[in-house]
């Protein structure tokens, strides 16, 4: 059950969080509830007469800030014996609130998801794959079937059932304060798809660490993140052809080492030698050959300028989208998912073969 009240905030506890406060998050909502008052009230969990928050914390700092005495509040009173549960449908209500409301980190939104897939399961102990498809076969009404994490979060948050798995990778194969860490250095998520690859969760997790280590260390190197966060991503593509593309699976902690160790005695300095530069052919003559692949059934065409040059025919036939620099690939990747079954799309990129491998990873 909810009720609507003012709340005095002296009486609200905020508890430990999901995700911790934002100072320019708070500003805007400053300036709004001075303009129009608080539109969308706060929610908290009572318990014996006691308030914890559930969502909401910046709309409640921004009334300290303001030195409000009290706030407009849903009131969710508790629904189970076991106060676990309640607080398991607060982290429900409290990712979903998140994702919808703004737009998150990489490693943040991947951790609300897999926190979230914890406190689905329990709640809904009794949801398995194995139950859900028996329940299907058995001819069960369709109503009373229990929804999996899967499908009641594509229908919470509008996300779609690929990234939701992918994000949940990486906020359960990458230890909380490292991932925190990755957001603060803006880490691509092109790299954190390939470091949370592994056989072993705990090695992933050391082997991540390495990396976002040695992603800080290489801040002092670059004048941007897109420069920095480039050269990372193709020493491990160079340094996975080395030793093999299944190394780092197998061995994730191992060549986490040992690709620092080559980034400092060998990449690096080639990235930034002069002499090195010079010898070094531009863009167009990297590519001998035009490059083209289809997916999806062939309603996605993959190629790059070259070949769109040499067949232009061929490409006028798709709505085409140019695919600039790696930065692009995920918003692309999200159009491609959303209309790709229904829509013929040609994506342009300097590499097709580096971009088709991307969305099929």
């Amino acid at each position: 059950m909810m009720i609507i009240t003012e709340l005095p905030i002296n009486k609200i506890k905020i508890d430990i969080r999901l995700w911790e406060v934002q100072q320019e998050h708070i500003e805007p909502i400053v300036a709004s509830i001075k303009q129009v008052g608080l539109i969308n009230p706060i929610t908290v969990l009572e318990d014996n007469g006691e308030y914890t928050l559930v969502t909401g914390e910046h709309r409640l700092r921004a009334y300290m800030q303001l030195n409000k005495e009290t706030i407009p509040a849903h009131i969710f009173v508790r629904e189970y014996e076991d106060i676990e549960l309640d607080k398991a449908k607060c982290v429900l209500r409290e990712v979903d609130e998140n994702i919808i409301r703004r737009s998150s980190d990489r490693f943040e939104e991947g951790y609300m998801l897999y926190q979230r897939k914890i406190a689905y399961g329990k709640l809904n102990p009794e949801i398995t794959d194995e139950n859900l498809n028996n329940n299907q076969r058995l001819g069960a009404d369709t109503k009373e079937i229990p929804k999996s994490f899967m499908q009641d979060t594509m229908e919470k948050t509008g996300i779609k059932e690929r990234t939701i798995n992918e994000r949940v990778q990486i906020g359960s194969r990458i230890n909380e304060e490292d991932g925190r860490r990755a957001d603060d250095l803006d880490v691509s998520m092109v790299i954190l798809r390939t470091i949370i690859r592994g056989e072993d969760t705990e090695e992933v997790k050391e082997g991540s660490k390495i990396h976002i280590d040695t992603i800080e260390e290489l801040v002092s190197s670059f004048d941007s993140t897109k420069k920095r966060n480039g050269f990372y991503i193709k020493c491990i593509d160079k340094f996975r052809n080395e030793k093999g593309h299944q190394y780092n699976i197998v061995n994730p902690v191992e060549f986490a080492n040992e690709l620092k160790s080559k980034i400092y005695e060998e990449y690096l300095p080639e990235y930034f030698d002069p002499k090195v530069e010079e010898k070094q052919p531009d863009a167009d003559a990297l590519i001998e050959e035009p490059q083209c692949t289809y997916e999806k059934t062939d309603n996605i065409l993959i190629c790059d300028t070259v070949y769109s040059k040499q067949f232009p025919e061929v490409c006028n036939r798709f709505m085409t989208i140019h695919v600039n620099n790696e930065s692009e690939f995920e918003i692309v990747n999200k159009v491609i998912s959303t209309f790709g079954q229904e829509v013929k799309i040609a994506i342009i990129c300097l590499n097709a073969i580096i971009f088709s491998k991307y969305i099929n990873n």
